[in-house]
């Protein structure tokens, strides 16, 4: 991430010998989500800098490793990120926002102690349709995305 937001090239060098050892587990079932971010951000690095002495994996090999782990969120801001179909980005983030409600639903069903103790002052099904509102707004927006914005609204994946 802080080579392609400071288009810092000697970090991008730092990595180019990891490349391998990053492209190994997207196919594994152990979580790769770690190494298909770090990978979709060198492909954030290529398009918004310069391109790098390496041969990074097709996004949609990157995406597809970040799909079969759910990382949705994620999925859909390097989507967007990346410029790629919209289609894609909403997909992702209809996933991602259907997951989000499925956990609501099951902490509704928490004993009314414990319940009240993960909800209190905190309602809920409001922060749900703003929170789901600004990534809308963010995520499906026809013009590139502004930064600035969404890491005040945070919404830059880690």
């Amino acid at each position: 991430m802080w080579a392609w937001r400071t288009g810092d090239a000697q970090a991008v060098a730092a990595i180019v010998p990891w490349l391998a050892p990053l492209m190994e587990p997207l196919n594994r079932v152990q979580d790769p989500g770690p190494f298909a971010m770090t990978l979709g951000y060198l492909h954030l690095y290529i398009q918004d800098h310069r391109p790098i002495k390496a041969l990074l994996p097709d996004w949609t090999i990157i995406a597809g490793a970040l799909e079969r782990e759910h990382y949705w969120f994620e999925l859909a801001c390097l989507a967007c990120l990346l410029r790629r179909p919209v289609q894609e980005t909403q997909r992702a983030l209809k996933q991602f926002q259907t997951l989000r409600k499925a956990v609501g639903e099951e902490l509704s069903e928490l004993p009314k102690v414990l319940h009240q103790q993960v909800t209190s002052d905190w309602r809920w099904p409001i922060w749900v349709q703003q929170r789901e509102a600004i990534e809308r707004q963010l995520l499906l927006a026809e013009t590139p995305p502004n930064l600035h914005e969404w890491v005040k609204a945070g919404m830059l994946p880690l």
